[in-house]
């Protein structure tokens, strides 16, 4: 072989591997730590750690917040900081993917099957449901929680993970539709936010800050987040007391039915509290009926103290609504037979 293509030869080694050495940092796809990508850290994470019974039965661990800090996974994302955040939040808004077991042909029967059932109106097998793979969930539990301890770094954590692109207001299911209500990933926010706390106890003054803040954000799934977070931070905060308060009259009807739900969460003891903002929302004609009837639903854990208000609201223009009156102020008198 000559000189020039032994020096040919050489150099398209060096620059293959250069490549090979790029590509596992993640030069040209997703940032990487020793080796590995975000993703790949992610599914190395193990926030409750799986474990098989004798009986075959996979149950999940509690690790404490020490193992969890010290884990290399998290070390790792946390090495990555900021630069992991558009990967995290893919991740987190990625919809539902197809267990690898089923092929292509189910899919496209499985697919059929669920379109022609919206089309009749039906609802479709529990078979024909979208589901997600366990991988799949323990890999947006993992982003949602490494978005929020990434909370250490300036313009990330928590207030990110509020943001239009990471709280959308519609997801996609398995199929290719849309559905219109909170993503999957919003049910990780208090089991993320309260491990956060305990993994990580100094960025609990920045949450309490990006929760404050997202009380007031105009996106509604955002608002509905935050809520859940302040359940997990502090619950009983008075803090939380005035924005919950002003969230039961909000225009999106999820939003306000969250914040009733939320209010009694946090203050189920105040029933001056519940008492005036649920007989608020009852009184409104404006609100929805699934508000309303949320309201009377809220109102049944005051006791005797709710009858007037349950009883100041039987004229409501809503048969729904004035039947659910009616069932819990007669369950309220028979267990006060006294009253």
């Amino acid at each position: 072989m000559s000189r020039s293509r032994k020096t040919l030869l050489a150099s398209v080694i060096v620059v293959t591997l250069l490549l090979v050495a790029a590509w596992q940092q993640g030069w040209f796809g997703e940032p990487a730590h020793n080796g590995r990508t975000v993703t790949e850290w992610l599914d190395q994470l193990e926030l409750p750690k799986p474990e098989v019974t004798s009986g075959g039965r996979l149950t999940y661990a509690p690790r404490s917040p020490e193992v969890i800090r010290n884990d290399p996974a998290l070390q790792s994302l946390m090495a990555i900081g900021p630069e992991a955040v558009p990967v995290l939040i893919k991740i987190i808004n990625a919809p539902v993917n197809w267990p690898e077991e089923i092929g292509r042909w189910e899919r496209i029967q499985r697919g059929t099957k669920y379109r022609w059932s919206q089309v009749r109106g039906a609802s479709p097998s529990q078979r024909d449901r979208p589901h997600w793979t366990e991988k799949q969930l323990n890999r947006k539990q993992a982003a949602v929680f490494a978005l929020i301890v990434l909370g250490r770094h300036p313009r990330v954590g928590f207030s990110r993970f509020l943001e239009p692109d990471a709280a959308p207001l519609v997801q996609e299911t398995i199929y290719g539709t849309k559905l219109d209500y909170p993503t999957l990933s919003l049910s990780f926010t208090s089991p993320a936010v309260e491990r956060a706390k305990t993994v990580y106890p100094e960025i609990e003054q920045g949450l309490f800050d990006a929760i404050q803040r997202g009380l007031k954000h105009t996106n509604p799934m955002s608002k509905i987040a935050s809520m859940d977070a302040a359940l997990a931070l502090s619950r009983g905060n008075p803090a939380w007391k005035e924005p919950l308060v002003r969230l039961t009259g909000d225009t999106n009807h999820r939003v306000q039915i969250k914040a009733m739900w939320a209010l009694g969460g946090n203050y189920p003891d105040d029933h001056a509290l519940i008492l005036r903002t649920m007989g608020s929302v009852l009184e409104d004609r404006r609100n929805p009926t699934q508000a309303r009837v949320y309201a009377v639903i809220a109102l049944k854990g005051a006791g005797t103290r709710a009858l007037p208000v349950l009883r100041n609201a039987l004229n409501d223009p809503d048969e729904a609504v004035r039947l659910r009156i009616k069932n819990y102020i007669q369950l309220i008198e028979e267990e006060n037979p006294a009253r």
